[in-house]
């Protein structure tokens, strides 16, 4: 009896092993069938003195983000107990641009011009071919770092009933989870130019965490919820980076004649 009994609690050990050695990937495969949406809500006061000049944003060339979304394993506890047994598992979560419905640069770009030409004495355009250095103002922007990452935790509790010969009878489990806020990294390299002279440069960077919804955790997968929460975090890091760029601009731009 004892070695029948050993032999069930090696038997559930490499169970709940080999259950967790293809997790990471699964939960990795099914996130990336996930797409989330970036927004923009302006909340700045509208500028409504006259329009002091034109910049032309050239174009962002890259968004410094990686494309796949990872799910990487932080930590695996077991705990068997033959009848009972528990099994949590973490995982971070790196958000990548095929996540999202819209890449990062487009968002960007979009979320500048709008900011500008609502809060700032100054029109902001995208730089076509036929705008020249030449008597005029160009913005170059440049994504220095872009980092978005949450996580998963999962708690799995199993039970096993056998019956007087201990073979295998009945079998429950119980999952849940919890996604982990998320957090944002964002720098932008920012130079405005006249003329081929640069007038100012200056590096943004800014941090924001982002708690996963209460609401979205009870009626939404927890892949779901985790892309959806990393999307908002980036969008609200999006928005304070944004705001302090165009706060800046406008009054360098208030004092040129």
């Amino acid at each position: 009896m004892r070695k029948t009994a050993s032999q069930i609690l090696r038997f559930t050990i490499l169970l709940l092993f080999l259950s967790s050695c293809n997790s990471s990937k699964t939960l990795q495969r099914e996130i990336r069938t996930i797409r989330s949406d970036l927004f923009y809500e302006l909340t700045t006061p509208v500028y409504s003195d006259s329009i002091k000049h034109d910049i032309y944003l050239n174009f962002i060339d890259y968004s410094n983000l990686d494309y796949e979304t990872t799910v990487k394993r932080k930590s695996t506890l077991v705990i068997p107990l033959i009848l009972v047994n528990y099994l949590g598992e973490s995982f971070n979560v790196k958000l990548g641009e095929g996540s999202l419905s819209m890449n990062f640069r487009e968002f960007l770009t979009k979320a500048l011009i709008t900011e500008c030409n609502n809060s700032t004495c100054f029109n902001l355009f995208e730089r076509t071919d036929s705008v020249s250095e030449k008597d005029n103002y160009i913005l170059d922007v440049k994504v220095a770092r872009c980092e978005t990452s949450s996580g998963i935790k999962f708690n799995d509790t199993s039970i096993l009933w056998f019956d007087d010969n201990l073979e295998f009878g009945h079998y429950m489990e119980f999952t849940n989870y919890k996604v982990r806020p998320a957090n944002t990294m964002l720098n932008l390299d920012v130079t405005l130019s006249f003329d081929g002279r640069v007038i100012n440069h200056k590096v943004y960077t800014t941090t924001y965490r982002q708690v996963c919804s209460r609401n979205d955790s009870d009626v939404a997968p927890h892949t779901e919820v985790c892309v959806n929460t990393m999307a908002q975090c980036l969008s609200f890091a999006t928005k304070n980076i944004v705001e302090d760029v165009s706060k800046d601009l406008h009054l360098i731009m208030l004092n040129e004649k």
